[in-house]
């Protein structure tokens, strides 16, 4: 639990930082993340896969000590999911579709790219994880906000 609440705290600038930006460079990442919050994300996520869901509707089934140790994704795709998750709920904040534009695409490529159907869970809670904490710690939408994460979806899945 511990770890769960110091990871989730290591967002809030990355929120509060997309929030705040006015008119960014186009080239500039709406989310700046490092490699140890995408870490601290994903490990929220991974201690907590047995209550996520398999395609069949069946909860994953609880993980060995051996399991654990084992990489599900690699750490660019957890920063992809993360990102994506983080972007759909700041579009939930401000009224932006998502759903069909930014998480189906993604799950769409995750299925591409041949990931098992526990992974493919893993993915889908991930994206769910870092959804649900944008949803939370966005405290408004602004109009230069809502055109940014409309415009970042539109391209992203290109």
């Amino acid at each position: 639990m511990r770890r769960t609440v110091i990871a989730l705290a290591c967002l809030l600038p990355v929120v509060a930082a997309a929030q705040q930006q006015q008119q960014p460079a186009q080239s500039q990442p709406i989310f700046n993340l490092t490699d140890e919050q995408i870490r601290g994300i994903m490990q929220i996520a991974r201690d907590n896969l047995a209550t996520a869901k398999l395609s069949d509707g069946s909860t994953v089934a609880p993980e060995s000590p051996t399991e654990k140790a084992q990489e599900l994704i690699p750490l660019q795709s957890g920063r992809r999911v993360v990102e994506t998750g983080l972007l759909s709920g700041v579009a939930i904040k401000c009224g932006v579709g998502w759903r069909e534009t930014n998480f189906q695409k993604m799950m769409t490529a995750e299925r591409a790219a041949a990931q098992n159907p526990k992974a493919l869970a893993y993915v889908e809670f991930l994206h769910g994880v870092a959804m649900n904490t944008a949803q939370q710690q966005t405290k408004e939408c602004t109009p230069a906000l809502k055109e940014r994460v409309a415009r970042e979806i539109n391209s992203r899945w290109k």
